[in-house]
């Protein structure tokens, strides 16, 4: 006679089988000092090199004592631009950026991928977030409407004001460095 389930029986979940007990585990005996680890990250990146204890530095003879900090900081000036019709700032570049950065593009031997790299390094660094965001959705746009003119119009616009003497030399750079005009303007010459 075949017995059929309640529906109490029905409605209770299943139990799960028991599981069988795990063997423990042997761990071997390693000394957690984290002080001498290597970074792993790094390692992949470059090769890794130690940096000494800091209670070394009073061992570090005058002549080779170096510091980042020329003494001198101060707020950046910030400027109000338009973009698309909204405001925001773009805010005055250190001037070792300029100089290090500002080299790449008027070098003649830098290729035009690393020209655009440095163009894009140095508007993330002087555009507010906002208009970054605006600027990098812009030239994703798959509508093809990005004024390729822009990011050499906003470089213009950084060494015109913070670095002119470096400016002169992107205007006579190359024809890439200048600032080419926008499709509407082209556009209406060309229906002229």
């Amino acid at each position: 006679m075949a017995t059929s389930k309640t529906p109490a029986k029905k409605a209770a979940p299943r139990r799960a089988p028991a599981k069988k007990a795990l063997a423990p585990v042997a761990e071997p005996d390693v000394d957690l000092d984290f002080d001498d680890a290597p970074n792993p990250v790094a390692d992949q990146v470059n090769d890794y090199r130690p940096s000494p204890n800091p209670k070394l530095a009073d061992q570090v003879p005058e002549e080779l004592q170096f510091s980042t900090d020329s003494g001198e900081s101060r707020e950046p000036e910030k400027v109000l631009i338009s973009l698309n019709g909204r405001p925001h700032y773009l805010y005055e570049p250190s001037r070792a950026m300029l100089l290090l950065l500002g080299s790449a593009l008027v070098s003649t031997e830098t290729s035009l991928e690393d020209r655009i790299r440095t163009m894009m390094n140095i508007i993330d660094k002087c555009l507010d977030s906002d208009g970054v965001r605006v600027v990098r959705a812009a030239i994703m746009n798959s509508d093809n409407s990005f004024d390729e003119g822009l990011l050499s119009t906003l470089m213009e616009t950084i060494f015109n004001r913070w670095a002119p003497t470096m400016a002169d030399e992107l205007n006579t750079d190359t024809a890439a460095a200048k600032p080419a005009q926008n499709r509407a303007a082209l556009r209406a010459s060309a229906r002229r």
